[in-house]
């Protein structure tokens, strides 16, 4: 892959030559356009592949569409992390923290009203549900959430994700039974023991938890520390639940 910035600017400099002899040629704009975003060059990105949207090939191209809105949110993102990053190295600059505070707002509820803008246009597109849902869980909105997870959980793709996802939202409702269930799906269709599995196993173990049924969650969380010590309070519920039963046994 070509991501050297000196070989990025050629190319794109080779593209503008190639432009002027076949202006309308999508394929060299759209090139153009992914090299800018290669340099981070964002609103060269947006203005190169608006220019493609005109032509008579692109109008209709639900990929440029789509490309443009990714500009648009990549533009933003980076603001917002230059911001935070500006923020962390200067902790009690005030302006700056109202600065990123409003960034951050614009960038979330920017995020929103694109997704449901997709959703609304391509409401059979279960990847745009599963990005809603998450969005609406992040806002507090679980009943809105639970509704495009449910969704959401028939695309393979993002099933397991759904899945995680639905459980929390029910969780967040207290709906912990409910919260078992999927999640113990989840569970069963992640034959590995990866990083998303091992939260499935820890969240699987919290709804335990907030059921009072500490064997269930204790069991859980075990097969996560024999796997990963390390992952997350683990090994520190492990330590507790030992030390309880060992305090318990001296009692009696």
């Amino acid at each position: 892959m070509v991501n050297d910035e000196e070989t990025l600017t050629r190319l794109i400099e080779d593209l503008k030559v190639k432009l002027e002899k076949e202006p309308e040629n999508i394929n060299h704009w759209r090139e153009m356009a992914h090299h800018y975003r290669s340099l981070e060059k964002y609103d060269d990105a947006l203005a190169t592949i608006n220019k493609a949207r005109e032509l008579p090939m692109g109008r209709g191209d639900t990929t440029l569409e789509k490309f443009a809105a990714d500009m648009a949110l990549a533009k933003m993102q980076k603001n917002v992390a230059t911001l935070k990053e500006q923020l962390d190295g200067d902790t009690g600059n005030a302006a700056l923290s109202t600065q990123y505070e409003a960034a951050a707002k614009e960038l979330h509820e920017h995020r929103m009203q694109q997704a449901k803008t997709l959703v609304e246009r391509y409401p059979n597109d279960l990847n745009y549900r599963y990005e809603l849902g998450m969005l609406l869980a992040e806002e507090g909105q679980p009943d809105n959430a639970i509704r495009e997870f449910q969704l959401a959980r028939n695309n393979p793709k993002v099933r397991l994700g759904a899945l995680l996802n639905l459980g929390r939202a029910y969780m967040a409702k207290r709906f912990y039974d409910l919260a078992v269930e999927q999640l113990q799906t989840a569970k069963s269709e992640t034959p590995l023991m990866n990083e998303q599995k091992k939260e499935i196993i820890y969240e699987l173990a919290n709804a335990y938890e907030k059921m009072n049924q500490p064997d269930n969650a204790i069991a859980e969380y075990k097969i996560i520390y024999a796997n990963d010590i390390a992952y997350r309070d683990v090994a520190k519920k492990i330590d507790d639940f030992y030390a309880a039963k060992a305090a318990a046994a001296q009692q009696d």
